[in-house]
């Protein structure tokens, strides 16, 4: 099963409420970029909440390697206790 089925079936089922999930999609997306030569540099959640309560996060990405050192994990963990 492909990567956009599957995000389409859970999306579907509401899944996203789970805090797991979401530290699970975040992971992949930024190992995603990485693989893709785009680094990460930061991580924030969105100050702005919609109308159906969805959280949103930014990404900042750079073409440099310089944010080896950048603990991507590390910075999602603190977006989901830090509260």
């Amino acid at each position: 099963m492909n990567s956009v089925v599957k995000y389409n079936k859970i999306r579907k089922k509401d899944y996203f409420r789970s805090t797991e999930m979401l530290k699970t999609i975040l992971i992949n997306l930024v190992e995603w970029c990485i693989n893709e030569n785009f680094f990460p540099y930061g991580l924030i959640r969105s100050p702005l909440v919609s109308k159906k309560e969805s959280i949103e996060f930014f990404v900042y990405l750079k073409i440099d390697k310089k944010s080896d050192c950048f603990d991507y994990r590390n910075e999602i963990n603190k977006l989901f206790y830090t509260n």
